[in-house]
C-alpha cells in the first residue's frame, strides 16, 4: 500500500503551498481593507481551513464511527492550540511585540465555555448513568449548545479592530489601487476552494491509511485525521506569523477551534444510531486536556498588559503548559 503514502505526500505538498498562499492573501486583505484580523483570521480563514473537519465528521457519522468523529474534532482542536505553543517558542520576539485583539481573546473564552460544558456533561453522564440525548429527535443536548454558542460568539464579534496602540502603529495605509485588492480577493477565493478540495482528499487518504494499519478509532481520529485536517491552519498560521501578523494567526487557530465545536454539533445530527459525544472517562480526560491547553492560550493574552511587552518567562510557561497538555492528551487516548 506504498502508493497511499505517495498520494498522501503529494496532497500534503498541495496543502502547504495553498495554505501559504491563502495566509499571504489574508494578510494583504487585512492591511488594505477595513476588515479586522479577528474577522479574517477568526471567522473567514478559520472557516475555510476547518471545512475538512466538517466533511470528515459528517462522513464518519454516516458511517457510524462516533469515536472517529470526536477524536478528529478534539484532536484537531488541541493540535491547533499546540501549534500556538510552538509559535510562542519559535517566534518569541514577534509574539512579545504584537498584541492580540479582544475579539480573538473572546473566541478563546467561548471555546473554554463549550469545552467546560462538554466536560461536565460527560462527567455527569458517567457518574450518574444518565443520558442527555433528546427523545424522538435522537440528538444530544450538547449539539444545541455547541451550535448556539458558536452563533452567539459570531454575533458578539465587533466589526472594527480593537488591537492596542502598538498594533495600530503597525497598520499599513489603505491601498488606493482597488483593482489589486479585487485581484487578491479573487485569488484568495480560488485558492480557498482548491484548498478545501485538497484537504478533503487528504482527510479520506488519512482515514484509509489509518484503517489499513488498524489504528484505534480515537487515536486515529486525534493523531492521524486531527493532524491532517489541521494542516491548513498550521501552515497559514506560521505564514502569518512570519509576516508579523500574530494577531491573525492567533485568530485563525482559535477561530478554527470554535468552528470545530460547531462542527461536532452538526455531525451529531447525521449520526442516526445515537450520539457522537462519546461518554466515558477517557473522553472526559481528553476534554480536560483540551480545556487546559486553551486556558494557557488565554493566559498568554491576559499576561500581556497594553503598556508592556509580554514577559518571556510568562510566555514560555504558557507555551510549556500547552505542549504538555497535548502530550498528555495523546497518552490518554493511547
Amino acid at each position: 500500500m506504498w502508493w497511499l503514502f505517495l498520494i498522501y505526500a503529494c496532497l500534503l505538498g498541495g496543502v502547504v503551498v495553498l495554505s501559504n498562499k491563502v495566509a499571504t492573501y489574508t494578510d494583504f486583505i487585512e492591511k488594505n481593507t477595513k476588515l479586522t484580523g479577528a474577522l479574517l483570521g477568526g471567522v473567514i480563514l478559520a472557516g475555510i481551513t476547518s471545512l475538512p473537519e466538517l466533511v470528515t465528521g459528517i462522513t464518519s457519522s454516516l458511517l457510524g464511527e462516533p469515536e472517529l468523529v470526536q477524536g478528529d474534532i478534539f484532536g484537531s482542536n488541541i493540535f491547533d492550540v499546540f501549534v500556538i505553543g510552538l509559535i510562542m517558542f519559535s517566534f518569541i520576539k514577534t509574539v512579545r511585540k504584537t498584541n492580540v485583539s479582544k475579539d480573538n481573546a473572546k473566541f478563546v473564552i467561548w471555546c473554554l465555555i463549550i469545552a467546560f460544558v462538554i466536560g461536565v456533561s460527560i462527567l455527569v453522564q458517567v457518574l450518574c448513568n444518565v443520558s442527555f440525548v433528546i427523545p424522538y429527535i435522537n440528538v444530544n443536548a450538547l449539539t444545541i449548545v455547541c451550535i448556539a454558542l458558536y452563533v452567539i460568539a459570531l454575533l458578539t464579534t465587533s466589526k472594527t479592530e480593537d488591537v492596542e496602540e502598538e498594533n495600530a502603529e503597525q497598520q499599513k495605509e489603505q491601498s488606493d489601487d482597488k483593482s489589486s485588492i479585487k485581484s487578491v480577493v479573487t485569488k484568495f477565493i480560488i485558492c480557498s476552494i482548491i484548498l478545501i478540495g485538497v484537504s478533503i482528499a487528504i482527510t479520506f487518504t488519512s482515514n484509509i491509511i489509518a484503517n489499513e494499519y488498524g489504528l484505534g478509532k480515537g487515536l486515529a481520529g486525534a493523531l492521524f485525521l486531527g493532524v491532517a485536517t489541521s494542516l491548513p491552519e498550521i501552515i497559514s498560521s506560521f505564514t502569518l506569523v512570519k509576516l508579523g501578523n500574530y494577531n491573525a494567526a492567533y485568530g485563525n487557530i482559535i477561530g478554527s477551534c470554535l468552528f470545530n465545536f460547531m462542527v461536532l454539533g452538526i455531525t451529531d445530527v447525521f449520526f442516526f444510531s445515537g450520539t457522537v459525544f462519546v461518554v466515558n472517562m477517557q473522553s472526559f480526560y481528553a476534554t480536560l486536556c483540551m480545556f487546559v491547553a486553551m486556558f494557557a492560550m488565554l493566559m498568554s493574552y491576559v499576561f500581556k498588559k497594553p503598556e508592556k511587552k509580554l514577559n518571556a518567562v510568562a510566555l514560555s510557561v504558557c507555551a510549556s503548559v500547552i505542549i504538555a497538555a497535548y502530550v498528555v492528551f495523546l497518552v490518554v487516548l493511547a
